[in-house]
């Protein structure tokens, strides 16, 4: 992107007004991961909210959403509108899976998002281990994308929940690889140890180039951490697949596949829905559901119908809404 053309870009803070011609608009927290927010937009007398990805009640990293003001309109996201989080504690998870694989000799593999999935879990391993509830071995985060975020993170931790001693933990138990060649040289490395890389649902990045070279090993453990779409590789391995293709080439998997429950930031149909109670939203707001798998947006349609007084319907592909 040339240069000058960042200038059409402008940062504005949570709760900050903006106008545009005839359009108010300001964002507001949303838990989620950090920055994100809910869009509250005004024009002609109306108030229309458009949720984007709401966050957790309980979230490890960040605060809860913030309660929508009253509104005429709400858009809201059903990603994990038929799915309801697991309540296993993950540091018991993850101190688990680490130590059995330690025991083998073997390496953990981690894909992850740059954004959010990282930070929890490099907080989760850096905690693990002041707690002495898994060995101090060697951690690298192989992701240019999320090495920058974290500074980010250590920049603005009064909107997160860590302390700035705790964010530094966290950013520092991991040795950051940041070339390709470094990356490659992560081959040499003989004793147990983590790797962390994107992508998170092993669609790209430079989690193949690991995955290629240990998938094959019954001492690898390639943990993910969060939910994977159908049709992606995380998916299939999920599902137990025998093969998987990478740079195309069929390759066994040997590894043992694992997964974090309950890492996720999206609330779930519970929290969504108890997002939506706490808020001063009428009874008559209209709420049209967006940004979930048919089932999932149908499944939250029905569960709202039956506990809410709200009126509810998933959004069709191009539909005009009118705000009444």
């Amino acid at each position: 992107m040339p240069q000058d053309s960042l200038s059409i870009f402008e940062t504005v803070d949570f709760e900050e007004e903006v106008i545009v011609g005839d359009i108010t608009f300001y964002l507001q927290p949303v838990g989620h991961i950090l920055g994100a927010a809910s869009i509250i937009l005004q024009a002609n007398g109306k108030t229309v909210g458009f949720s984007g990805d709401v966050g957790r009640t309980h979230d490890l990293l960040m605060p809860p959403p913030k309660a929508l003001p009253k509104l005429d309109l709400l858009l809201l996201e059903s990603t994990y509108g038929n799915r309801e989080h697991s309540i296993d504690d993950p540091y018991d998870q993850v101190a688990d899976i680490i130590n059995t694989t330690v025991k083998k000799g073997g390496i953990t593999l981690i894909p992850s998002f740059a954004v959010g999935r990282t930070e929890v879990i490099q907080h989760i391993l850096a905690t693990l281990i002041e707690q002495k509830r898994i060995p101090k071995i060697p951690i690298f985060l192989d992701s240019p994308m999320a090495i920058n975020v974290f500074d980010f993170y250590c920049q603005f931790n009064e909107l997160i929940k860590l302390s700035k001693e705790c964010c530094h933990k966290m950013c520092n138990v991991a040795s950051f690889v940041r070339t390709v060649d470094e990356s490659k040289s992560l081959s040499e490395v003989a004793m147990p140890h983590i790797i962390i890389a994107g992508s998170g649902m092993v669609t790209g990045g430079r989690i193949l180039h690991h995955l290629k070279r240990l998938v094959g090993d019954y001492r690898t453990t390639v943990l993910f951490t969060g939910y994977q779409s159908g049709g992606t590789r995380g998916g299939k391995m999920l599902c137990g697949v025998d093969t998987i293709k990478i740079h195309g080439k069929w390759l066994p998997v040997k590894a043992d596949v694992k997964v974090v429950h309950g890492l996720s930031g999206h609330g779930d149909f519970k929290e969504l829905t108890q997002w939506l109670l706490s808020s001063p939203l009428n009874k008559n707001t209209p709420i049209k559901l967006v940004h979930g798998d048919p089932e999932a947006s149908e499944t939250f349609r029905d569960y709202l119908s039956q506990h809410t007084g709200f009126d509810v319907s998933v959004a069709s592909y191009k539909s005009i809404i009118k705000v009444e």
